[in-house]
């Protein structure tokens, strides 16, 4: 295979790196390569027929001789992209063993390539989703990836025409990964981001409505595929809406009100103008997804059953979603229990409670699977530990288990994290190593808000396996320096002991 030198570059450490490489596939390095002008892919999942005249790059790694501690940026580490395979060769299974062998867990695309990887991918998609060959966690993947980049190609008014097709394809590809496996929901929520990204809540509220829809009873495939593409495409409207008043951090005006209330009609019009052929379901999701059981919804004040089965359906997602979203004017989310609940008590009045039940179990089946925190649905604010409320966030960060020898503190190589609960006197994060009860930690977030470059110390109180392969830990905040000075005391006193004598 012809190899090339495509150059080298820099990236830090990050706050609390130390000089630090970012781990291949995190969050943090995807974002980091995409700076570098490549889209990393997994070797072990990508679709082959996605890669049929695309050049393929390997990352290696030339580590500089910079370090550090805490929150500095580090010595830096210089990443070299060598081209695998060019656009003329085929790569093939065959390659991919003999890579998988040598160790290398993930391949790289150059960004101008990304959409002729996309497309191709997309082509063949519904089939990988009936492949049984594939984990049901890795199709799960797949999709999602595939139809978030999709879902963001079509927030352009002028182009959404010739997304349609696209996005219809799209739909019934998870259709057919949620008809073919009872556990798909939990794998698609696994892999879902909850962020203020536009095309991550497309992408959620869509997948997501399939296995409700099923779970409430309607099991016609095509049904079901028109329902997620409503979905997929029900806050269209939002695109005509100005964006500053979409991310408004203060109190929303009477005109911004209006001009928010208006997507759903501006959405189904816009819909009506880009072809024929759009579904009645979808048109009905995307005017009617904000319409309330009791008839103090909009825009049209529709009640109860005047209201269609898969916009009711899509009012629960919506909503679950948008109150679980890290925004980036707001420094904490719902948790997913506190999230439910607020649907529990909307139940009737603002939403269906069928269809609330039926989220309510999906979720507990997610987290019997073991791909998310303990909801703690029952939990009140009564009840609550020494009555700190916890607030759902979605954070990345970097910890380190810390040495304490002689009163003096020392970091251990840090570990990519993805914070996700927080209080005033506890921390939750999900990490890909296991850590012990009593362990010593300092924690560094790279968030917005109150939880930019936020330091947090403590002692790890439990640690829980997912069935993913990720780590639940929870930590109890706790000053380090106090922990150190109670660490010098008792080597003092054992200094000063005197030898015990045998007689």
């Amino acid at each position: 295979m012809a190899t090339v030198n495509q150059g080298t570059a820099k990236s830090g450490g990050g706050n609390g790196g130390g000089g630090q490489s970012l781990p291949s596939g995190t969050t943090a390095e995807r974002k980091d390569s995409a700076r570098m002008g490549f889209l990393t892919q997994s070797l072990e999942h990508v679709m082959l027929e996605g890669l049929r005249n695309v050049p393929i790059f390997l990352r290696t790694i030339k580590r500089g001789h910079g370090g550090g501690t805490g929150g500095g940026t580090g010595g830096g580490t210089s990443y070299q992209f060598i081209m695998y395979s060019s656009q003329d060769s085929r790569f093939t299974d065959r390659h991919r063993k003999r890579l998988l062998d040598a160790g290398v867990r993930f391949i790289y695309i150059p960004l101008e390539n990304k959409s002729q990887f996309r497309q191709q991918v997309e082509k063949h998609l519904e089939a990988a989703m009936r492949d049984r060959s594939w984990p049901i966690a890795a199709k799960a993947e797949l999709l999602y990836e595939t139809g978030v980049e999709l879902a963001d190609e079509s927030l352009v008014a002028e182009e959404l025409g010739q997304k349609i097709p696209r996005l219809e394809a799209l739909a019934k590809a998870a259709t057919t990964l949620v008809t073919h496996d009872t556990s798909t929901f939990s794998h698609l929520f696994a892999v879902s981001q909850h962020d203020s990204c536009p095309a991550t809540h497309m992408m959620n509220v869509g997948s997501w409505m399939v296995p409700l829809a099923s779970a409430c009873g309607i099991h016609d495939v095509h049904q079901l595929s028109q329902i997620c593409l409503a979905g997929i495409l029900h806050d269209i409207g939002k695109i005509f809406v100005p964006k500053e008043v979409l991310k408004k951090a203060e109190q929303l005006t009477e005109a911004d009100w209006r001009l928010l209330r208006s997507h759903p009609i501006l959405g189904k019009d816009h819909l009506k103008n880009v072809g024929e052929g759009i579904s009645p379901v979808v048109l009905e999701v995307v005017a009617q997804h904000h319409e309330r059981m009791d008839g103090n919804g909009y825009p049209g004040r529709l009640s109860s059953f005047h209201i269609s089965p898969a916009s009711r359906i899509c009012a629960v997602v919506d909503s679950f979603d948008a109150m679980t979203a890290f925004q980036p004017f707001r420094n904490h989310a719902k948790s997913f229990g506190e999230a439910i609940r607020a649907l529990q008590e909307g139940s009737g009045l603002q939403y269906d409670k069928e269809v609330v039940d039926a989220w309510v179990k999906l979720m507990q089946q997610a987290e019997s699977d073991g791909v998310i925190p303990r909801l703690r649905i029952d939990e009140t604010p009564a009840s609550r530990r020494r009555g700190c409320e916890r607030f759902a966030i979605d954070c990345p960060g970097k910890v380190h288990v810390m040495k304490l020898r002689g009163g003096e503190q020392a970091e251990g190589p840090g570990m990519e994290i993805t914070a996700h609960d927080l209080s005033r006197t506890g921390l939750g994060f999900l990490c890909h190593q296991p850590m012990f009860a009593g362990q010593l930690v300092r924690v560094y977030l790279r968030g917005m808000g109150t939880l930019r470059n936020k330091m947090i110390e403590g002692i790890a109180v439990r640690c829980r396996k997912l069935s993913d392969g990720w780590y639940e830990v929870g930590v109890a905040m706790r000053a380090l320096k106090e922990e150190a000075e109670a660490a010098k005391r008792v080597e003092e006193a054992r200094s000063q002991k005197p030898e015990a004598r045998s007689f």
